[in-house]
């Protein structure tokens, strides 16, 4: 889906506005709905908003730096990082 893709309808709410309020760290979909008001309307797109949330907590070049340093062992990250 390209970041042009109208996914609210009601309130002509795009892909880049979700992944945006998303990277902001909106995390779920009431969470991209109090930034965005996808969803508010006529709560149609409520499971792709849902998705979305979901496909970018997978694969989001943008917080996955985030959640790999969440795993390593403090006292080892910054090895891990450098090498």
């Amino acid at each position: 889906m390209p970041g042009s893709a109208v996914v609210c309808k009601c309130n002509t709410v795009t892909k880049t506005r979700i992944t945006a309020a998303f990277r902001a760290g909106a995390r779920d979909t009431k969470a991209i709905a109090s930034a965005t008001r996808a969803t508010t309307g006529c709560g149609g797109c409520t499971g792709a908003v849902d998705g979305l949330c979901e496909w970018l907590k997978k694969g989001d070049p943008a917080t996955k730096h985030d959640r790999n340093e969440a795993s390593i062992p403090l006292e080892h990250q910054h090895e891990e990082g450098a090498a």
